[in-house]
């Protein structure tokens, strides 16, 4: 079995995060930075170059492959104040596919967790605070770019989200922001986001 496989199987099982053999990883990929986990949808490795668009066409191990990997967008800092992630939404199992299921009530009453390892084996752990879908064409209304603790962009999110608030937010806080294709409003143009807040 190749490494991602056993790996995969492995953190399944175990549930070890803090533990993830990163030189394993990084021996697959250098450009591996770090290991997100949402339970049962998403455990998989996250990556970063200097484009947008090596990875949404190869996998993990840098083979071609329309399935692609997720990774984080080349103009952010992994560790910024808005961590990026972008992956396809396969409409099946894989990737950011499952993202989806936050347009649900129960998912999202019941999965509001998101653990991001880094390579230097950080845990941080987020919790959800909102579940955007948008019109990707209108960049103007809505720049995931633009994402911080300050009120213009927090009202917009608010505003935005399918869910209410039921979070304080405060100047400082650190967000991740999961973001993939969504066709069921916007057609092509359609992208929904997965917004949360560092515990």
């Amino acid at each position: 079995l190749c490494i991602i496989h056993y790996l995969y199987t492995f953190y399944m099982d175990n549930k070890e995060y803090e533990n993830i053999d990163t030189d394993n990883l990084l021996e697959q990929n250098d450009e591996y930075m770090g290991w997100l986990y949402i339970e049962d949808i998403v455990d998989l490795p996250v990556v970063q170059t200097d484009n947008n668009t090596y990875y949404l066409s190869h996998s993990f191990n840098q083979k071609e492959n329309k399935i692609g990997c997720l990774f984080i967008d080349k103009n952010v800092l992994p560790d910024g104040n808005n961590i990026i992630i972008h992956g396809h939404n396969n409409y099946n199992s894989s990737m950011f596919s499952l993202l989806t299921k936050y347009k649900d009530t129960d998912f999202f009453n019941t999965h509001r967790e998101i653990m991001f390892t880094t390579k230097e084996n950080e845990v941080r752990k987020y919790s959800v605070l909102a579940v955007v879908n948008y019109d990707v064409s209108t960049m103007n209304d809505f720049n995931i770019y633009n994402i911080t603790a300050t009120s213009t962009y927090i009202d917009k999110i608010e505003e935005l989200s399918i869910y209410p608030f039921d979070k304080d937010i405060v100047d400082g806080m650190k967000f991740i922001t999961l973001s993939t294709c969504d066709e069921a409003l916007y057609g092509s143009n359609g992208r929904l986001v997965i917004i949360g807040v560092m515990l």
